[in-house]
Parts: C-alpha cells; sequence; structure tokens
C-alpha cells in the first residue's frame, strides 16, 4: 500500500507531498488542479520500475503517458512534462510503500 508520494517539477506541480494515503483514495477538485496528473505520476512511478533500485525515468516513459492521454508527441510538448516548462530543473518522483521506496529522476 501507498504511504505518500513527493512530486517535483512534473506538469502543474513545483512541489507536492502527499501522506496518509489508505486502502482506497478519492481525489476530488476543481477541474485543471492535477487529479490526472497526479495519477500519471503514480502511474510513471510504480508501473514501470522495480521497487528495489533507484533508477532514473526510462526515455520512453513520456511516449506511454502519452498515448495514455491521446498526445501526438513533439519537441514542444515535451516541454510541457515539466513545471512551467523548465527543463533545466529535473522531474522527480518518490513514493513510499510499506516496505519499498521508488525514487525517480
Amino acid at each position: 500500500m501507498i504511504k505518500s508520494i513527493e512530486i517535483e517539477n512534473y506538469k502543474n506541480f513545483k512541489h507536492l507531498k502527499m501522506e496518509n494515503f489508505k486502502l482506497i483514495n478519492f481525489f476530488t477538485g476543481q477541474n485543471d488542479t492535477g487529479k490526472t496528473n497526479l495519477l500519471e505520476a503514480l502511474y510513471i512511478n510504480t508501473g514501470l520500475c522495480d521497487s528495489a533500485v533507484q533508477v532514473s525515468l526510462p526515455p520512453e516513459h513520456v511516449a506511454l503517458v502519452s498515448e495514455f492521454r491521446k498526445i501526438k508527441l513533439n519537441n514542444d510538448n515535451l516541454k510541457t512534462f515539466f513545471y512551467q516548462e523548465n527543463t533545466a530543473n529535473p522531474i522527480s518522483i518518490r513514493t513510499e510503500f510499506e516496505h519499498a521506496t521508488i525514487s525517480l529522476t
């Protein structure tokens, strides 16, 4: 079970830390506040990695998320994966589970 997630420089999240996840969680809010971006970050982090190692985001992660969102990738919209399109700062997603932590940069 997820204990916490911390996201930096990903889409509309400059820095987000959420803790105290339960077995079932609901995310509610206004349109364009990051609910789907949070789910994408969880998908990227927990869906592509072995929790026993620290790794970097695989190059194909953008393609997988773009396919999920039905977005055709090009050089311009790749920047949209970064907070305020600042590609100088890396994207960081850290998910903590009961017995493991997955950190991606």
